[in-house]
């Protein structure tokens, strides 16, 4: 199971984020005429965030095992029609349904993570960080090598890889076990624990956005890198997660899933500052971002399981869903915030603004759930 979580994880955000590299082209090759193929980008966001909270309502007892197989899918029939060459109305409705399946298999494959574990968690993170360094830039070396319509039908063929592995390697448990009726959204709100952490996710989550988006165009702009210098950093930077896999076990164990969490947070502050560095070399930029990210396994991780594990299981779903699109939304603005900063004040104040958001976050961090409170999830 661990290595499913961990490929699909992975699959998961190279399905979304190779559509950042890709939008010049896109419009391009695929719609000289018209078409924007920045709003692919805007729709994406937006099906994740209603996604999950859909389903919850839906069919909130729905086998993780078939939420995951027909979320992959789904994702296949949609990337091979975009491989297609669909026109931009259809490409922007095959986005915005992608978002939704791709928000629904991200919360289902975090319930099971949970349930089987810390070290679980820890490849699913792996896998989704991973992606960032090896699976987007890959994507974008193969589309220019190949063309998009092979780069699209490749990704198919692997969501239908995945969807097939699902039915071998995921367990046949529900995703929700229901021993009481699960409470509405709005008590999740009302709960001082439950508005924590939805607060410290949305802090980190635009907080982590922002240079996330912008580093590469620093790097060009500001250290004169060009594509392929680029490429090299960001698979430098992919052994963060590698270094950090071995440790986050243990550091949880020692320190509890709350307290990680609040180190995890804090010692990101030093690492986002220094990122404007990079632009001294590929070497120094790559290792700045292989510290990063193997910091953010830690953090991620920590803060995945202590969020699965907040609410007791039967309102675990409906609470994962709303966290998800606080999460989405989050992202959003911090990505638009750190292009505006970016553009008056500089990528230093873009990390600067981050590292104070990944600060506040830390004090938002709620306290481990305990036994006396899981009646009523105060």
């Amino acid at each position: 199971m661990r290595a499913f979580v961990f490929l699909a994880a992975a699959f998961q955000l190279t399905d979304n984020q190779v559509f950042a590299l890709l939008a010049a082209t896109l419009d391009q090759e695929y719609w000289p005429d018209g078409g924007n193929a920045s709003w692919l980008l805007v729709a994406y966001p937006l099906g994740a965030a209603l996604g999950p909270c859909l389903l919850t309502q839906l069919a909130p007892s729905v086998k993780a095992r078939v939420v995951v197989t027909v979320s992959l899918v789904t994702l296949a029939a949609l990337q091979l029609t975009m491989a297609l060459a669909p026109t931009f109305a259809v490409a922007l409705g095959c986005r915005g349904i992608a978002g939704a399946a791709s928000g629904i298999l991200s919360y289902a494959l975090l319930i099971e993570a949970v349930r089987a574990g810390d070290r679980t968690v820890t490849f699913m993170t792996a896998g989704f960080l991973l992606a960032y360094v090896v699976g987007i830039p890959s994507g974008a070396a193969v589309a220019a090598t190949v063309g998009l319509p092979t780069l699209f039908t490749a990704l198919g063929v692997a969501a239908a890889l995945l969807a097939a592995s699902a039915q071998v390697l995921l367990p046949t448990s529900a995703t929700t076990q229901h021993t009481g009726t699960p409470r509405p959204f709005r008590h999740f709100l009302a709960s001082r624990r439950y508005r924590s952490g939805l607060i410290t996710s949305m802090l980190i989550g635009a907080a982590l956005a922002g240079p996330v988006a912008v580093f590469p165009r620093m790097l060009a702009s500001a250290g004169g890198m060009g594509l392929n210098d680029v490429a090299w950093v960001y698979y430098l930077g992919g052994g963060g997660p590698i270094l950090a896999l071995p440790f986050v076990p243990r550091l949880i164990q020692a320190l509890g899933m709350a307290r990680t969490c609040t180190l995890g947070a804090l010692t990101l502050v030093p690492a986002l500052l220094a990122m404007p560095l990079g632009a001294h070399g590929t070497v120094i930029a790559g290792c700045l971002l292989m510290l990063a990210l193997a910091v953010e396994t830690v953090r991620r991780t920590a803060l995945q399981a202590h969020m699965g594990g907040l609410a007791p299981e039967q309102d675990r779903p409906r609470y994962l869903a709303l966290r998800n699109v606080a999460v989405q939304v989050s992202v959003s603005v911090g990505v638009a915030g750190a292009i505006l900063v970016r553009d008056g004040a500089g990528f230093m104040a873009t990390c600067v603004l981050a590292a104070a958001l990944a600060a506040t976050s830390a004090r938002w961090v709620p306290k481990v759930r305990t036994r006396d409170a899981v009646s009523d999830g105060a």
